[in-house]
Formats: C-alpha cells, sequence, structure tokens
C-alpha cells in the first residue's frame, strides 16, 4: 500500500519518523513480552496458591493424627503402667493368684454385685462393692464368709441410697 503524504517535503522530519518506526518495530515484541511473562506468573502464583492450600489440609490431616496418636500412646503407657502393677501384686501375692481368682469366683456367683475398687496391701484386701438389693448383698457376703482363703473379714463402710442400693466396704485378710 502506498502512502499519500499531503504534506510538503520540507515539514517532514525524516529522522524522526525513522527513529519512531525502530521504537515500534522494538515496542511490540518488548509488550508481547510483558504480556506473555505476565501470564506465566499468574499462572505460577495460582499454581503455588493451590499448593499452598494442599499442604495446610494435609498438616492439619496429620496434626489431629498426630494428637490421635499421642492420646493413644498415653493410653498406652497408662496400661502398660497398670500391667506391670498387676504383675507385681500377682508376683507378690502369698497364694499365688488364688485370692483374686477367689474374688472373680464370689463375683461370678453373686449377679448384680459390682465392684467399685479393690486395693491389695500385703496380706490385706480391701472391697468396695455395691448392690441394688439385700437379697443379692446376702448372696455376697455369704459367699465371702464361706470362703477358706479369708482368715478375718471386716465391713469397714455400709450405706443404703434408696436410688442407688447397698454400699459396702470389706478388708479382708488373707492366711
Amino acid at each position: 500500500m502506498t502512502t499519500i503524504n499531503l504534506l510538503p517535503d520540507d515539514f517532514l522530519l525524516k529522522g524522526v519518523v525513522k527513529v519512531a518506526r525502530i521504537i515500534k518495530k522494538i515496542l511490540v515484541p518488548v509488550f508481547a513480552f510483558f504480556f506473555v511473562s505476565l501470564a506465566v506468573m499468574l499462572g505460577v502464583i495460582i499454581v503455588l496458591n493451590n499448593n499452598i492450600k494442599r499442604l495446610s489440609i494435609n498438616q492439619e490431616i496429620l496434626t489431629s493424627s498426630i494428637v490421635n496418636l499421642e492420646k493413644t500412646e498415653r493410653g498406652m503407657l497408662l496400661l502398660q503402667e497398670r500391667l506391670s502393677k498387676i504383675g507385681s501384686i500377682i508376683s507378690n501375692d502369698p497364694s499365688k493368684g488364688k485370692i483374686t481368682q477367689n474374688i472373680q469366683d464370689i463375683l461370678d456367683r453373686s449377679s448384680g454385685v459390682t465392684l467399685s475398687e479393690i486395693k491389695l496391701i500385703s496380706n490385706t484386701i480391701s472391697l468396695g462393692a455395691e448392690t441394688a438389693t439385700s437379697d443379692q448383698l446376702g448372696q455376697f457376703l455369704s459367699q465371702v464368709l464361706e470362703s477358706t482363703l479369708y482368715k478375718e473379714v471386716i465391713l469397714t463402710d455400709f450405706s443404703f441410697n434408696p436410688a442407688t442400693g447397698y454400699s459396702l466396704g470389706l478388708d479382708l485378710t488373707t492366711k
């Protein structure tokens, strides 16, 4: 295409026009490079933002998992502690487990009786038991008194609550 110039040749600044054409030729690729770079940077920012969100969710999952594992570890340590105490009680038991076996046997035959606590101190067993009716209480006490493993049975606590029933404490001295 030919250009029509209506201005006289004296008004044309040929140097300025050449410089303008050169600048135009340089600026088009520079702007293209700028927009491509801008698009790449925005893409990288979006990808990194998604990665940060995903890593944050994974971190929350791992944190809750660690908390659950710590609770499990504490439970296991507590259980291990209790098992070692039970082992020491059984190893120090002069009747070699007959006492605990006898208490379990008495409880199996006395339905409706629940133990609230058991303490074994040398040759004395401190028992705390609860029952709803007097018949169950009588059956439990007769089972304890008929047992041949106890030299002495001492009633340390006895109470009645109409809502819960009978509560008693016994100290059983082994032979």
